[in-house]
Protein backbone atom coordinates (compact mmCIF):
# COMPACT_ATOMS: atom_id res chain seq x y z
CA UNK A 1 0.00 0.00 0.00
CA UNK A 2 1.34 3.53 -1.00
CA UNK A 3 0.49 5.91 1.56
CA UNK A 4 4.09 8.36 1.19
CA UNK A 5 1.89 11.10 0.44
CA UNK A 6 -0.31 11.00 3.46
CA UNK A 7 1.13 13.86 5.53
CA UNK A 8 0.88 16.23 2.51
CA UNK A 9 -2.91 15.75 2.72
CA UNK A 10 -3.17 16.20 5.93
CA UNK A 11 -2.00 19.11 5.42
CA UNK A 12 -3.92 20.63 2.12
CA UNK A 13 -7.01 19.87 4.08
CA UNK A 14 -5.84 22.00 7.43
CA UNK A 15 -5.06 24.48 4.46
CA UNK A 16 -8.01 24.38 2.24
CA UNK A 17 -10.46 23.53 4.48
CA UNK A 18 -11.58 26.57 6.97
CA UNK A 19 -14.48 24.84 8.62
CA UNK A 20 -13.91 21.21 8.59
CA UNK A 21 -16.12 20.65 10.99
CA UNK A 22 -19.88 20.48 12.19
CA UNK A 23 -21.56 19.31 15.29
CA UNK A 24 -25.29 18.02 16.01
CA UNK A 25 -27.02 17.74 19.39
CA UNK A 26 -25.96 15.18 21.64
CA UNK A 27 -27.34 11.32 20.46
CA UNK A 28 -27.90 8.76 23.01
CA UNK A 29 -29.14 5.11 22.96
CA UNK A 30 -29.76 2.35 25.86
CA UNK A 31 -28.48 -1.03 26.05
CA UNK A 32 -29.93 -2.64 29.05
CA UNK A 33 -29.27 -0.36 31.87
CA UNK A 34 -26.09 1.47 30.13
CA UNK A 35 -27.05 4.82 28.53
CA UNK A 36 -24.37 6.08 26.19
CA UNK A 37 -23.93 9.61 25.12
CA UNK A 38 -22.01 11.16 22.57
CA UNK A 39 -21.81 13.81 19.73
CA UNK A 40 -22.82 13.04 16.00
CA UNK A 41 -20.05 15.50 13.92
CA UNK A 42 -18.82 15.70 10.20
CA UNK A 43 -15.56 16.45 9.05
CA UNK A 44 -14.58 17.47 5.84
CA UNK A 45 -12.60 14.56 4.39
CA UNK A 46 -10.56 14.58 1.02
CA UNK A 47 -11.68 12.08 -1.47
CA UNK A 48 -8.32 10.49 -2.69
CA UNK A 49 -5.62 10.55 -0.70
CA UNK A 50 -3.10 9.81 -3.09
CA UNK A 51 -4.18 11.37 -6.49
CA UNK A 52 -3.29 14.41 -7.36
CA UNK A 53 -6.25 15.76 -9.21
CA UNK A 54 -7.08 19.30 -8.49
CA UNK A 55 -9.57 20.94 -7.08
CA UNK A 56 -9.32 18.23 -4.54
CA UNK A 57 -12.92 16.93 -3.86
CA UNK A 58 -14.31 16.53 -0.33
CA UNK A 59 -17.10 14.41 1.61
CA UNK A 60 -18.85 14.87 4.83
CA UNK A 61 -17.34 11.73 6.63
CA UNK A 62 -19.50 10.90 10.19
CA UNK A 63 -18.10 10.14 13.29
CA UNK A 64 -19.07 10.08 16.60
CA UNK A 65 -17.90 11.78 19.87
CA UNK A 66 -17.69 10.85 23.57
CA UNK A 67 -15.52 12.94 26.03
CA UNK A 68 -17.78 11.75 28.94
CA UNK A 69 -14.88 10.07 30.78
CA UNK A 70 -11.90 12.01 29.43
CA UNK A 71 -9.53 14.63 30.87
CA UNK A 72 -6.72 16.18 29.19
CA UNK A 73 -3.93 14.12 27.96
CA UNK A 74 -6.32 11.03 28.21
CA UNK A 75 -6.12 8.00 25.86
CA UNK A 76 -8.25 8.11 22.48
CA UNK A 77 -10.42 4.80 22.48
CA UNK A 78 -10.88 4.80 17.92
CA UNK A 79 -13.34 2.84 16.30
CA UNK A 80 -12.35 1.92 12.61
CA UNK A 81 -15.74 1.95 11.04
CA UNK A 82 -16.33 -0.90 8.76
CA UNK A 83 -19.51 -1.67 5.89
CA UNK A 84 -22.36 0.05 7.78
CA UNK A 85 -23.81 2.87 9.61
CA UNK A 86 -21.78 3.76 12.47
CA UNK A 87 -24.70 4.20 15.31
CA UNK A 88 -25.13 0.69 14.72
CA UNK A 89 -21.62 -0.38 14.85
CA UNK A 90 -21.54 1.78 18.39
CA UNK A 91 -24.82 0.86 19.28
CA UNK A 92 -23.28 -2.85 19.56
CA UNK A 93 -19.67 -2.18 21.40
CA UNK A 94 -20.85 -1.54 24.55
CA UNK A 95 -16.91 -2.72 25.31
CA UNK A 96 -15.45 0.55 24.57
CA UNK A 97 -17.85 2.45 26.97
CA UNK A 98 -17.24 -0.24 29.71
CA UNK A 99 -13.82 0.20 29.76
CA UNK A 100 -13.66 4.04 29.13
CA UNK A 101 -15.67 4.00 32.58
CA UNK A 102 -13.77 1.51 34.25
CA UNK A 103 -10.55 3.05 33.88
CA UNK A 104 -12.21 6.85 34.69
CA UNK A 105 -13.03 4.89 37.70
CA UNK A 106 -9.76 3.72 38.58
CA UNK A 107 -8.88 7.20 38.24
CA UNK A 108 -5.56 6.03 36.24
CA UNK A 109 -6.89 6.66 32.89
CA UNK A 110 -9.86 9.48 31.29
CA UNK A 111 -10.11 7.97 27.47
CA UNK A 112 -12.48 9.61 25.16
CA UNK A 113 -13.93 7.61 22.46
CA UNK A 114 -14.66 8.05 18.84
CA UNK A 115 -16.14 6.00 15.85
CA UNK A 116 -15.19 6.94 12.80
CA UNK A 117 -17.62 6.29 9.49
CA UNK A 118 -16.48 4.15 6.99
CA UNK A 119 -16.89 6.03 3.36
CA UNK A 120 -19.57 4.81 0.98
CA UNK A 121 -21.63 3.82 4.48
CA UNK A 122 -24.51 5.58 6.63
CA UNK A 123 -24.15 8.94 5.90
CA UNK A 124 -20.47 9.49 4.42
CA UNK A 125 -21.81 9.70 0.98
CA UNK A 126 -18.75 10.16 -1.60
CA UNK A 127 -19.47 12.42 -4.50
CA UNK A 128 -20.98 10.17 -7.12
CA UNK A 129 -22.05 7.21 -5.28
CA UNK A 130 -25.69 7.90 -6.17
CA UNK A 131 -25.04 8.06 -9.42
CA UNK A 132 -26.36 5.43 -11.65
CA UNK A 133 -24.88 3.28 -12.09
CA UNK A 134 -22.10 4.64 -8.83
CA UNK A 135 -18.71 5.30 -8.69
CA UNK A 136 -17.30 3.41 -6.31
CA UNK A 137 -13.81 4.02 -8.23
CA UNK A 138 -12.58 5.30 -4.10
CA UNK A 139 -13.79 2.74 -2.21
CA UNK A 140 -10.64 0.75 -1.06
CA UNK A 141 -10.02 -0.30 2.51
CA UNK A 142 -6.61 2.03 1.71
CA UNK A 143 -8.48 4.99 1.20
CA UNK A 144 -10.58 4.00 4.66
CA UNK A 145 -7.55 3.57 6.61
CA UNK A 146 -5.94 6.99 5.57
CA UNK A 147 -9.92 8.87 6.49
CA UNK A 148 -9.59 7.08 9.86
CA UNK A 149 -5.95 8.14 10.00
CA UNK A 150 -6.79 11.89 9.11
CA UNK A 151 -9.57 12.57 11.16
CA UNK A 152 -7.62 11.54 14.23
CA UNK A 153 -4.48 13.50 13.29
CA UNK A 154 -7.16 16.40 12.90
CA UNK A 155 -8.84 15.88 15.96
CA UNK A 156 -5.52 16.01 17.95
CA UNK A 157 -4.28 19.36 16.18
CA UNK A 158 -7.54 20.84 16.75
CA UNK A 159 -8.75 19.67 20.09
CA UNK A 160 -6.64 21.62 23.28
CA UNK A 161 -6.00 18.53 25.23
CA UNK A 162 -5.91 15.75 22.54
CA UNK A 163 -2.62 16.96 20.99
CA UNK A 164 -0.58 14.49 23.22
CA UNK A 165 -3.33 11.52 23.68
CA UNK A 166 -2.46 7.84 22.67
CA UNK A 167 -4.71 5.96 20.56
CA UNK A 168 -5.70 2.55 20.25
CA UNK A 169 -8.11 1.20 17.24
CA UNK A 170 -10.41 -0.95 17.63
CA UNK A 171 -12.37 -2.71 15.49
CA UNK A 172 -14.83 -5.93 14.35
CA UNK A 173 -14.94 -8.33 12.01
CA UNK A 174 -14.05 -6.10 8.28
CA UNK A 175 -13.41 -3.44 11.27
CA UNK A 176 -10.87 -5.76 13.08
CA UNK A 177 -8.81 -5.87 9.95
CA UNK A 178 -8.67 -2.11 9.35
CA UNK A 179 -7.79 -1.97 13.09
CA UNK A 180 -4.95 -4.41 12.51
CA UNK A 181 -3.92 -2.65 8.90
CA UNK A 182 -4.14 0.95 10.23
CA UNK A 183 -1.72 -0.16 12.86
CA UNK A 184 0.89 -1.38 10.79
CA UNK A 185 0.75 1.38 8.34
CA UNK A 186 0.44 4.19 10.62
CA UNK A 187 2.23 3.01 13.62
CA UNK A 188 3.27 6.89 14.39
CA UNK A 189 -0.55 7.61 15.15
CA UNK A 190 -2.04 4.52 16.29
CA UNK A 191 -0.03 2.71 19.55
CA UNK A 192 -1.61 -0.23 19.69
CA UNK A 193 -5.27 -2.24 18.20
CA UNK A 194 -7.55 -4.72 19.14
CA UNK A 195 -8.62 -6.79 16.15
CA UNK A 196 -11.88 -8.86 16.81
CA UNK A 197 -12.95 -11.49 14.63
CA UNK A 198 -10.38 -10.21 12.26
CA UNK A 199 -9.77 -12.85 9.13
CA UNK A 200 -6.80 -11.45 8.24
CA UNK A 201 -5.30 -14.41 6.90
CA UNK A 202 -8.30 -15.38 4.38
CA UNK A 203 -7.21 -13.84 1.08
CA UNK A 204 -6.20 -15.67 -2.06
CA UNK A 205 -2.76 -16.49 -1.99
CA UNK A 206 -2.57 -16.33 1.90
CA UNK A 207 -4.83 -19.69 3.26
CA UNK A 208 -4.65 -22.88 1.19
CA UNK A 209 -7.38 -23.90 4.05
CA UNK A 210 -10.93 -22.61 2.07
CA UNK A 211 -13.06 -24.53 3.89
CA UNK A 212 -12.34 -23.96 7.64
CA UNK A 213 -15.30 -21.14 7.98
CA UNK A 214 -18.24 -23.24 6.85
CA UNK A 215 -16.34 -26.46 8.70
CA UNK A 216 -16.49 -24.10 12.15
CA UNK A 217 -19.84 -23.22 11.12
CA UNK A 218 -21.18 -26.16 11.27
CA UNK A 219 -19.73 -27.10 14.31
CA UNK A 220 -22.12 -24.57 16.31
CA UNK A 221 -25.02 -27.24 15.13
CA UNK A 222 -25.69 -30.02 16.83
CA UNK A 223 -25.15 -33.34 15.44
CA UNK A 224 -28.63 -34.21 14.22
CA UNK A 225 -29.31 -30.64 13.42
CA UNK A 226 -26.26 -30.10 10.73
CA UNK A 227 -27.49 -34.11 9.61
CA UNK A 228 -31.10 -32.44 8.76
CA UNK A 229 -29.83 -29.42 7.05
CA UNK A 230 -27.17 -31.06 4.72
CA UNK A 231 -30.41 -33.56 4.03
CA UNK A 232 -32.39 -30.64 3.49
CA UNK A 233 -30.29 -29.44 0.00
CA UNK A 234 -31.23 -32.11 -2.20
CA UNK A 235 -34.69 -32.34 -0.57
CA UNK A 236 -35.43 -28.55 -1.81
CA UNK A 237 -33.89 -28.95 -5.37
CA UNK A 238 -36.41 -32.08 -5.85
CA UNK A 239 -39.47 -30.60 -4.45
CA UNK A 240 -38.78 -26.88 -7.05
CA UNK A 241 -38.48 -29.71 -9.85
CA UNK A 242 -41.70 -30.95 -9.37
CA UNK A 243 -45.08 -29.26 -11.41
CA UNK A 244 -45.55 -25.99 -9.46
CA UNK A 245 -42.81 -26.61 -7.15
CA UNK A 246 -41.36 -23.54 -7.01
CA UNK A 247 -44.96 -22.02 -6.11
CA UNK A 248 -45.29 -24.97 -3.52
CA UNK A 249 -41.92 -23.47 -2.02
CA UNK A 250 -42.78 -19.57 -2.53
CA UNK A 251 -46.07 -20.40 -0.14
CA UNK A 252 -44.85 -22.72 2.02
CA UNK A 253 -41.99 -20.47 2.83
CA UNK A 254 -44.23 -17.37 2.95
CA UNK A 255 -41.65 -15.45 0.48
CA UNK A 256 -42.72 -12.03 -0.62
CA UNK A 257 -42.55 -12.79 -4.53
CA UNK A 258 -42.87 -15.75 -6.48
CA UNK A 259 -39.48 -17.58 -6.05
CA UNK A 260 -38.33 -18.36 -10.48
CA UNK A 261 -34.54 -20.07 -8.97
CA UNK A 262 -34.07 -22.50 -6.11
CA UNK A 263 -31.19 -21.55 -5.91
CA UNK A 264 -32.24 -18.11 -4.67
CA UNK A 265 -34.07 -20.09 -1.64
CA UNK A 266 -30.62 -22.01 -0.81
CA UNK A 267 -28.69 -19.02 -0.81
CA UNK A 268 -31.05 -17.52 1.65
CA UNK A 269 -30.75 -20.92 3.45
CA UNK A 270 -26.79 -20.44 3.65
CA UNK A 271 -26.88 -16.97 4.82
CA UNK A 272 -29.29 -17.59 7.59
CA UNK A 273 -27.62 -20.98 9.03
CA UNK A 274 -24.43 -18.38 8.84
CA UNK A 275 -25.26 -15.75 10.19
CA UNK A 276 -26.94 -17.36 13.17
CA UNK A 277 -23.50 -18.93 13.80
CA UNK A 278 -21.77 -15.64 13.59
CA UNK A 279 -24.04 -14.01 16.46
CA UNK A 280 -24.50 -17.35 18.77
CA UNK A 281 -24.73 -14.68 21.93
CA UNK A 282 -25.29 -16.37 25.38
CA UNK A 283 -28.38 -13.88 25.75
CA UNK A 284 -30.97 -12.24 23.57
CA UNK A 285 -29.30 -9.72 20.75
CA UNK A 286 -30.22 -8.18 17.94
CA UNK A 287 -26.94 -7.45 16.07
CA UNK A 288 -28.22 -8.63 12.68
CA UNK A 289 -31.74 -9.53 13.24
CA UNK A 290 -33.41 -9.61 17.13
CA UNK A 291 -32.64 -13.39 18.31
CA UNK A 292 -33.17 -15.16 22.03
CA UNK A 293 -30.14 -16.22 24.10
CA UNK A 294 -28.25 -19.34 22.13
CA UNK A 295 -29.75 -19.27 19.20
CA UNK A 296 -28.16 -22.20 17.47
CA UNK A 297 -29.46 -24.09 20.49
CA UNK A 298 -33.09 -22.87 20.46
CA UNK A 299 -33.51 -23.95 16.85
CA UNK A 300 -31.77 -27.40 16.93
CA UNK A 301 -34.22 -27.93 19.91
CA UNK A 302 -37.24 -26.71 17.86
CA UNK A 303 -35.97 -28.69 14.50
CA UNK A 304 -35.81 -32.04 16.93
CA UNK A 305 -39.57 -31.60 18.16
CA UNK A 306 -40.66 -30.68 14.83
CA UNK A 307 -43.41 -33.60 13.54
CA UNK A 308 -42.69 -32.63 9.87
CA UNK A 309 -40.54 -33.78 7.64
CA UNK A 310 -37.09 -31.81 6.31
CA UNK A 311 -38.32 -29.12 4.36
CA UNK A 312 -40.74 -28.56 7.28
CA UNK A 313 -37.76 -29.04 10.02
CA UNK A 314 -35.81 -26.77 8.59
CA UNK A 315 -38.59 -23.84 7.89
CA UNK A 316 -38.82 -24.21 11.43
CA UNK A 317 -35.44 -23.67 12.00
CA UNK A 318 -34.82 -20.91 9.54
CA UNK A 319 -37.73 -18.98 11.11
CA UNK A 320 -35.83 -18.56 14.43
CA UNK A 321 -32.98 -16.21 12.57
CA UNK A 322 -35.57 -14.33 9.91
CA UNK A 323 -38.98 -14.16 11.88
CA UNK A 324 -38.02 -14.80 15.54
CA UNK A 325 -40.30 -12.13 16.60
CA UNK A 326 -42.85 -13.11 14.74
CA UNK A 327 -43.70 -9.77 12.79
CA UNK A 328 -42.59 -10.71 9.24
CA UNK A 329 -45.43 -11.01 7.32
CA UNK A 330 -43.32 -12.94 4.52
CA UNK A 331 -39.90 -13.26 3.50
CA UNK A 332 -37.49 -11.19 0.99
CA UNK A 333 -34.73 -13.47 -0.28
CA UNK A 334 -32.91 -10.35 -0.98
CA UNK A 335 -32.17 -9.54 2.21
CA UNK A 336 -30.37 -12.05 4.95
CA UNK A 337 -29.06 -9.43 7.75
CA UNK A 338 -29.57 -5.87 8.99
CA UNK A 339 -30.21 -2.92 6.82
CA UNK A 340 -27.93 -1.10 8.20
CA UNK A 341 -25.36 -3.10 6.50
CA UNK A 342 -24.70 -2.25 2.51
CA UNK A 343 -24.93 -4.93 0.05
CA UNK A 344 -23.70 -3.04 -2.61
CA UNK A 345 -20.67 -1.35 -1.25
CA UNK A 346 -19.49 -4.43 0.03
CA UNK A 347 -20.05 -6.60 -3.10
CA UNK A 348 -17.63 -4.39 -4.72
CA UNK A 349 -15.46 -4.33 -1.93
CA UNK A 350 -15.61 -8.27 -2.32
CA UNK A 351 -14.51 -8.22 -6.15
CA UNK A 352 -11.88 -5.33 -6.02
CA UNK A 353 -10.17 -6.34 -2.66
CA UNK A 354 -11.70 -8.37 -0.08
CA UNK A 355 -11.56 -11.86 -1.82
CA UNK A 356 -11.86 -14.17 0.57
CA UNK A 357 -11.40 -18.21 -1.29
CA UNK A 358 -14.27 -20.34 0.37
CA UNK A 359 -15.57 -23.79 -0.45
CA UNK A 360 -17.48 -26.62 1.05
CA UNK A 361 -17.34 -30.67 1.07
CA UNK A 362 -20.84 -31.67 2.45
CA UNK A 363 -18.64 -33.79 4.48
CA UNK A 364 -17.04 -32.28 7.24
CA UNK A 365 -20.34 -29.19 6.71
CA UNK A 366 -23.55 -29.25 6.25
CA UNK A 367 -23.63 -27.14 3.09
CA UNK A 368 -23.75 -28.63 -0.67
CA UNK A 369 -20.14 -29.85 -2.25
CA UNK A 370 -18.82 -25.77 -4.06
CA UNK A 371 -15.17 -25.74 -5.17
CA UNK A 372 -13.76 -22.12 -5.04
CA UNK A 373 -13.61 -20.88 -9.05
CA UNK A 374 -11.68 -17.87 -9.44
CA UNK A 375 -12.23 -18.10 -12.83
CA UNK A 376 -16.54 -17.59 -12.53
CA UNK A 377 -15.84 -15.15 -9.51
CA UNK A 378 -14.13 -12.85 -12.16
CA UNK A 379 -16.98 -13.59 -14.76
CA UNK A 380 -19.15 -11.62 -11.95
CA UNK A 381 -17.15 -9.58 -10.82
CA UNK A 382 -16.58 -8.01 -14.18
CA UNK A 383 -20.40 -8.58 -15.16
CA UNK A 384 -21.75 -6.78 -11.73
CA UNK A 385 -19.33 -3.95 -11.54
CA UNK A 386 -16.58 -3.82 -14.48
CA UNK A 387 -13.81 -4.97 -12.18
CA UNK A 388 -11.26 -7.81 -11.92
CA UNK A 389 -10.46 -9.04 -8.74
CA UNK A 390 -7.48 -7.92 -7.42
CA UNK A 391 -7.13 -8.85 -3.41
CA UNK A 392 -4.09 -7.47 -1.56
CA UNK A 393 -1.66 -9.74 0.32
CA UNK A 394 -3.16 -10.05 2.85
CA UNK A 395 -9.27 -16.68 8.60
CA UNK A 396 -8.02 -14.73 12.24
CA UNK A 397 -4.66 -15.31 14.07
CA UNK A 398 -4.98 -18.02 15.57
CA UNK A 399 -1.56 -18.20 17.65
CA UNK A 400 0.52 -15.24 18.98
CA UNK A 401 3.35 -14.26 16.67
CA UNK A 402 5.07 -12.12 19.13
CA UNK A 403 5.88 -11.02 22.59
CA UNK A 404 3.94 -8.05 21.59
CA UNK A 405 1.56 -9.81 18.69
CA UNK A 406 -0.72 -11.49 20.91
CA UNK A 407 -3.84 -13.91 19.88
CA UNK A 408 -6.76 -14.17 22.10
CA UNK A 409 -8.54 -17.60 21.03
CA UNK A 410 -11.91 -17.37 22.78
CA UNK A 411 -13.62 -20.87 22.23
CA UNK A 412 -17.21 -20.22 23.68
CA UNK A 413 -17.10 -17.15 21.93
CA UNK A 414 -19.49 -15.54 18.67
CA UNK A 415 -18.43 -12.64 16.12
CA UNK A 416 -16.50 -10.36 17.91
CA UNK A 417 -18.58 -10.72 21.44
CA UNK A 418 -15.52 -9.51 23.15
CA UNK A 419 -16.41 -6.07 21.67
CA UNK A 420 -20.03 -6.42 23.19
CA UNK A 421 -21.25 -5.04 26.78
CA UNK A 422 -20.76 -7.38 29.52
CA UNK A 423 -23.44 -9.87 30.43
CA UNK A 424 -24.00 -12.12 33.10
CA UNK A 425 -24.45 -14.75 30.61
CA UNK A 426 -21.08 -14.22 29.16
CA UNK A 427 -18.84 -17.62 29.17
CA UNK A 428 -15.83 -17.19 31.44
CA UNK A 429 -13.50 -17.34 28.22
CA UNK A 430 -15.01 -13.88 27.15
CA UNK A 431 -14.71 -12.25 30.66
CA UNK A 432 -10.81 -13.41 30.72
CA UNK A 433 -10.37 -11.85 26.93
CA UNK A 434 -11.78 -8.75 28.01
CA UNK A 435 -9.57 -8.38 31.11
CA UNK A 436 -6.51 -9.61 29.07
CA UNK A 437 -7.50 -6.55 26.11
CA UNK A 438 -8.01 -4.08 28.86
CA UNK A 439 -4.34 -5.42 30.77
CA UNK A 440 -2.82 -4.20 26.70
CA UNK A 441 -4.72 -0.98 26.50
CA UNK A 442 -3.39 0.05 29.76
CA UNK A 443 0.64 -1.08 29.03
CA UNK A 444 0.40 0.57 25.56
CA UNK A 445 -1.14 3.66 27.52
CA UNK A 446 1.92 3.37 30.11
CA UNK A 447 4.38 2.90 27.13
CA UNK A 448 3.16 6.17 25.25
CA UNK A 449 3.00 8.45 28.47
CA UNK A 450 6.62 6.96 29.70
CA UNK A 451 7.86 7.95 26.45
CA UNK A 452 6.25 10.94 25.93
CA UNK A 453 7.73 11.97 29.63
CA UNK A 454 11.52 10.92 28.45
CA UNK A 455 10.98 13.28 25.28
Amino acid sequence: MNLKFFLLFVLLILLFNKQIYSILPNKSFQEKSVKYNYEVRYYQQVVDHFGFTLPIQNFSQRYLVDFEYWKPGGPIFFYTGNEGDIEWFASNTGFMWETASLFAQSGEYFPCIIFSEHRYYGESIVPGQNDNPPNLRYLTAEQALADHATLVTALKQSTPGLENSPVIAIGGSYGGMLSAWIRMRYPHIFVGSLAASAPILQFAGMTENTTIFYDITTRDYTSECANTIRESWELLRAKAKEPNGLQILTEEFKLCTPLTDVNDLINWFVNGWTYLAMVDYPYPANFLEPLPGNPIDYLCELMHKSSGDIIEKVRVGINVYYNYTGSAPCFNLSQSATANLSDLQWNYQACTEMIFPMSTTGIEDMFEPSVWNYPEYVQYCKSAFHVEPHPWSGGGVLQSISDTLIAIIIPSGAHHLDLRYSNPLDPQDVIQARDIERQWFKKWIDEYNYNSFRK
